[in-house]
C-alpha cells in the first residue's frame, strides 16, 4: 500500500531547493536549474504562489537517480514548457523558420498579414519581432499592443509551438501557433485576442482589465505542464498559480517527495506508479491514470467560485494526484461530437447526456484524447492483466519514437530490441494468446528489425488473412521497412491532430496523432466523414485503378442505389432492436447484421442464444453497439478467412463458406417457416435463398409448385460473378450481362410471357407479379375469419384486430388458407426482388392462395 504524502512546509521545500547542485540565474533574472554545464534542466519558470504542499523539485531526484534523471531532461514532457532561452529536442528554442532561411521568423519580423490563414485580421494580424538584449527579446505585437513571450510551449520537432505571454498575474497563449513539419503558421484560439477580426485590446494599460479571465493558461492547461501545481482567484480577479517547476517533472508521476528526501529515501514514502499494479482491474486504472490525467479532454472544475472551470483535473482545491482512481471528482471527460470522428448517443435508445458510457464514436479527432480512447478499446482497464500506458511507453526516456519502451518484461521474459515498426512491443504481450497462440517468447525475442522468424511471418500473415483479407507473401513481410504487416498501421492509425493534418495514400485527412483504441478504423468511415478522415486500408491504399484491392473496396463501401450503404455500415434502423427482436432474443440478427455476430454464431458456433443468461444478452447487445459505433456493417472480415474448421480454403482469398452458400447464410428465411408465423406471428423477413431454390413457401397441400430457369445457379452467379464475368464487390446485379439469356433486355422488369395479374395487357415480370399480389390483397382483406378478427394493411404488413403478431386471434385450422395467404404474401414481399429470383415459384405461391381463399377457377389472370 502507497503511504499518502503528508504536506510539508515551504520553507523546507526551499531549503532542499537551496542545496540542489546548479542554481543558477537566466540573464532575465529568472531561476533555472541545470546539471552541469550551463544546460538548463529544471526550469522553476515564475510562479507568482508556492507549489503545492510536499514537492521536492526535480533537481534532489537527480541527486540518486542520475542515470534515470539524465534520460529524463531529453523528454518531451521535460522540454514541453521552457523560457524563450532554452533549447528544445530540435537544438532551438525558437523552431520557427517558415522560409527556411536558417533565422527563425521573429527575428526576420514576419508580418502574419501577408499569411492567408490570417486573412480575417487583415492589416491587424499578428507581427513578429525581435528586441536584442530585452530580458525578453520575442514579440508578438496585436493591433497597438505589443507583447512579451515569456515561454513557449512545444517545439520538439513533431508538432507544433505555441507562445506564452504574461498579463497581469496570469499567462495567456498568444494567438499564432506554428506547424512543425508543415512550416507554417495558424491561428490559435484567436477569439481571446480579437473581436469580429478587429484587436480587442488598443492599450497595454487597459489589457488586464480586459481580457477575459477564463482564457487564461492558469485554469486552462498549466496543471499538466508543471509540477506541484496549484491555482487561485486573486482579490482583483485574475487567476493565479504556483507549482514547483514549469516542466512535467519526476514528481508529476510519482507524487510529492519531499518526505521521501527528508528521511533518506524512504520508498514507502514516494510513489512509484508500477506498484499501484495490485491485480486488479482498478489497479491497471490507477496506473494508467497517472499518464491518462493529462493526456485527456474535458473539463474540470471552479478555481475559488470564479466560474470558469479548469481544462485539467482539479477538484477545487488541488489537481488530480498520481495513485488516485477517483477522476470523477475531479474531471468530466468530454462528450463533445466535435471531439471525435461518428459521434452518436446511445446508440440502443434515445441519448441520455447524464450517461456518456452509452455514446459511440470511431475514433479521436482532437488532440489529448489518448486515455478516453485507451478506455474505449480493448486494452481498457476492465481486466487484471490489461497494459498501462507505461506498459508500452518509456516515461524517462525519448531514445525511440513516441518514447516507446526499448524492452518490455513480460511473463518471466525480458524482450529486448522492441519497437513499434518491427511489430516486437506487440507481439511480447500477445505471443501465446488469440491469433499468436502459436508463437513462443523465443520467437518474438528473434524479431529484428530486418529479419523475423518464420513462425512470427506465418501468424501475422494468416491474421491478415483471417481478418481483414489480405494475403501477402512472405517475402513482402517488411513491417519496419515498407510497413507491409505492421500491427500499428491497421490498428493505430493516425485520426486526430495536434498541429496540421497529411494525407494518407487515398487522399484523405491522415493526423498527427495515432489512435489508442487498437482497433480497426473500417474503409467506409471516410464515406461518411467530412472531410474524409483515414481508415486502416486507405493508409496504403491509393483511391485508382492500379491498385487492386483499393477497387475491391470502393465496391464494398459504395452503394450504386445511394439508399444506404447496406454491407459495408447496416443501417442502425437494422440493429438496435437486436437485445430484445423477436423468439430468439435477438440472436439471428446478431448473426446476419453484424460481422462479430456472424462470426461468433455462423463460423465459430458460439451462440450466445441462452435468453436467461444475462452474459448472453450483454454480448448481443455489445455485439450491436460496436457495429454501430464503428460502422462494421458486414465486413471482409466476415466472409473471407478461416472456414468453420479453422483452415484456409485453397485461393488468395479465400471464404468462410463456399460462394454458393455463403449469402444464403444470412438471406434466408431460416427463422420463419410458416409454422412459425401461424403458431408466433413471427414475420417473414428475407426469404431470397428459399425462393431462389423455391422451397418453404406456403405450400398449398396437394398442389404442385415448380421452378424458373434462376433457380439452377447460386446467388454469387448474378450478384458477384455477374454471369460469369468479372467479380464486383458491390454486390449489384447489372441488366447488361442479363442480355446473355434475355436479349433487347432493358431493365429487370423484362417482358413476361404472359398476362398473369389479368390486366389486360401483358407487362414485365416483375410488374405483373406486382400485379398479382395487389389481387391476393384484396382477397385476403375481404375474406371472413372463423373468429371475427378483423385483417387490415398497413404497409409493409397485415395486421390482425390492428397487431402484425397478432395470429392467435384466429384459428389455425378453419382459417388456414387465410394465414398462408398472408404469409406468403410476405414471402414474396419481402424478398424484394419483385419475384425475379423464381417468378414461377413466386407466382405460383400468390395465385394458389388466392384460389384456396376465393375457390377454383377465381384467378383473374393466366394461371401459371
Amino acid at each position: 500500500m502507497i503511504r499518502r504524502i503528508l504536506p510539508v512546509a515551504v520553507s523546507v521545500v526551499l531549503l532542499l531547493m537551496l542545496l540542489a547542485p546548479g542554481c543558477r540565474r537566466t540573464t532575465s533574472g529568472k531561476e533555472s536549474w541545470d546539471t552541469g554545464g550551463g544546460k538548463t534542466v529544471v526550469d522553476p519558470g515564475t510562479p507568482i504562489l508556492p507549489p503545492a504542499d510536499g514537492f521536492a523539485g526535480s533537481a534532489i531526484c537527480g541527486d540518486c537517480h542520475r542515470e534515470i534523471f539524465n534520460e529524463w531532461a531529453e523528454t518531451y514532457h521535460n522540454l514541453s514548457t521552457r523560457e524563450t532561452d532554452r533549447p528544445g529536442a530540435t537544438g532551438d528554442a525558437i523552431v520557427a523558420d517558415a522560409d527556411g532561411n536558417g533565422t527563425d521568423d521573429f527575428k526576420d519580423g514576419l508580418d502574419l498579414s501577408t499569411d492567408p490563414d490570417f486573412a480575417a485580421f487583415g492589416a491587424d494580424a499578428p507581427k513578429l519581432s525581435f528586441t536584442s538584449g530585452d530580458d525578453f527579446p520575442y514579440k508578438v505585437t496585436i493591433g497597438a499592443v505589443t507583447y512579451d513571450v515569456w515561454r513557449t510551449v512545444g517545439g520538439n520537432g513533431p508538432w507544433r509551438q505555441r507562445y506564452w505571454a504574461q498579463v497581469g498575474l496570469s499567462f495567456f497563449t498568444l494567438p499564432v501557433q506554428y506547424n512543425e513539419k508543415s512550416a507554417d503558421w495558424v491561428p490559435y484560439d484567436p477569439d481571446t485576442w480579437y473581436d469580429a477580426g478587429a484587436p480587442r485590446f488598443a492599450s497595454a494599460d487597459t489589457v488586464k482589465d480586459e481580457i477575459a479571465p477564463g482564457a487564461a493558461n492558469d485554469v486552462r492547461c498549466t496543471a499538466c505542464h508543471a509540477t506541484g501545481f496549484t491555482a487561485e482567484l486573486d482579490a482583483t480577479g485574475q487567476y493565479t498559480s504556483g507549482y514547483q517547476e514549469i516542466t512535467i517533472g519526476c514528481e508529476a508521476c510519482h507524487g510529492p517527495s519531499a518526505e521521501h528526501v527528508a528521511n533518506g529515501g524512504d520508498t514507502s514514502l514516494v510513489l512509484n506508479p508500477a506498484d499501484l499494479l495490485d491485480g486488479s482491474p482498478n489497479g491497471v486504472l490507477a496506473a494508467s491514470l497517472t499518464c491518462g490525467r493529462c493526456h485527456i479532454r474535458g473539463h474540470g472544475n471552479e478555481v475559488d467560485g470564479g466560474g470558469d472551470v479548469t481544462l485539467y483535473p482539479w477538484n477545487g482545491a488541488q489537481t488530480f494526484r498520481p495513485g488516485e482512481t477517483d477522476l470523477a471528482s475531479y474531471f468530466t471527460p468530454t462528450t463533445s461530437a466535435a471531439d471525435f470522428w461518428r459521434h452518436k448517443d446511445n446508440p440502443m435508445g434515445a441519448p441520455t447526456p447524464d450517461d456518456p458510457s452509452d455514446d459511440t464514436w470511431i475514433a479521436a479527432l482532437e488532440a489529448e484524447m489518448q486515455f478516453i480512447e485507451y478506455i474505449a478499446g480493448p486494452h481498457g482497464p476492465d481486466k487484471p492483466y490489461d497494459p498501462t500506458c507505461f506498459s508500452c511507453h518509456d516515461p524517462h526516456s525519448r531514445a525511440q519514437r513516441h518514447q516507446i519502451r526499448s524492452r518490455i518484461q513480460y511473463d518471466g521474459t525480458t524482450f529486448t530490441g522492441v519497437n513499434q515498426d518491427n511489430n516486437k512491443l506487440c507481439l511480447a504481450c500477445h505471443h501465446g494468446h488469440g491469433d499468436w497462440a502459436g508463437l513462443t517468447a523465443d520467437d518474438v525475442q528473434g524479431i529484428s528489425d530486418t529479419s523475423a522468424p518464420d513462425p512470427v511471418v506465418t501468424v501475422v500473415r494468416e491474421h491478415m488473412q483471417d481478418r481483414a483479407a489480405m494475403p501477402i507473401d512472405a517475402a513482402n513481410y517488411n513491417p519496419a521497412g515498407t510497413g507491409l504487416g505492421r500491427c500499428t498501421s491497421c490498428h493505430m492509425v493516425a485520426t486526430a491532430t495536434s498541429a496540421s493534418a497529411d494525407e494518407d495514400a487515398a487522399g484523405h485527412l491522415l493526423g498527427d496523432i495515432h489512435g489508442h483504441t487498437f482497433k480497426t478504423v473500417i474503409p467506409v468511415v471516410s464515406k461518411l466523414t467530412n472531410p474524409a478522415v483515414a481508415n486502416s486500408c486507405s493508409v496504403c491504399h491509393p483511391t485508382e485503378a492500379a491498385d487492386p484491392a483499393a477497387i475491391v473496396i470502393e465496391e464494398w463501401a459504395t452503394d450504386p442505389d445511394a439508399d444506404g450503404i447496406f454491407h459495408a455500415s447496416a443501417p442502425e434502423s437494422y440493429m438496435t432492436g437486436v437485445a430484445n427482436a423477436g423468439r430468439d432474443g435477438g440472436v439471428a440478427c446478431v448473426a446476419c447484421h453484424t460481422t462479430d455476430g456472424f462470426l461468433a454464431v455462423q463460423v465459430n458456433g458460439t451462440d450466445h442464444h441462452d435468453l436467461t443468461d444475462p452474459a448472453d444478452e450483454t454480448t448481443r447487445i455489445a455485439m450491436v453497439k460496436e457495429g454501430i459505433a464503428r460502422e462494421k456493417g458486414i465486413t471482409c472480415e466476415a466472409c473471407h478467412g478461416r472456414d468453420p474448421d479453422g483452415n484456409f480454403a485453397v485461393g488468395a482469398n479465400p471464404l468462410r463458406f463456399p460462394k454458393e452458400e455463403l449469402c444464403g447464410k444470412c438471406h434466408n428465411n431460416q427463422t420463419t417457416l410458416l409454422e412459425d408465423y401461424v403458431a408466433t406471428g413471427e414475420i417473414v423477413r428475407h426469404p431470397q435463398r428459399e425462393l431462389l431454390a423455391g422451397v418453404d413457401g406456403g405450400e398449398v397441400t396437394g398442389e404442385t409448385y415448380s421452378n424458373a430457369y434462376h433457380s439452377r445457379h447460386s446467388c454469387d452467379w448474378c450478384h458477384f460473378t455477374s454471369m460469369g464475368g468479372d467479380a464486383k464487390h458491390d454486390f449489384m446485379p447489372k441488366v447488361s450481362h442479363c442480355t446473355n439469356c434475355h436479349a433487347g433486355m432493358i431493365d429487370f422488369d423484362r417482358g413476361a410471357r404472359a398476362d398473369y395479374d389479368g390486366s389486360g395487357t401483358t407487362d414485365g415480370i416483375q410488374t405483373e407479379i406486382d400485379g398479382c399480389l395487389a389481387h391476393l390483397q384484396e382477397a385476403i382483406l375481404g375474406a371472413t375469419t372463423s373468429t371475427g378478427a378483423v385483417i387490415t394493411y398497413v404497409a409493409p404488413y397485415f395486421l390482425i384486430d390492428g397487431d402484425r403478431s397478432n395470429t392467435s386471434a384466429l384459428d389455425a385450422t378453419a382459417d388456414a388458407a387465410i394465414l398462408r395467404a398472408m404469409f406468403n404474401y410476405n414471402w414474396v414481399s419481402f424478398d424484394a426482388s419483385r419475384g425475379i429470383h423464381n417468378p414461377e415459384y413466386a407466382l405460383q405461391l400468390i395465385q394458389k392462395s388466392y384460389v384456396e381463399i376465393k375457390g377454383p377457377g377465381t384467378w383473374p389472370g393466366t394461371v401459371r
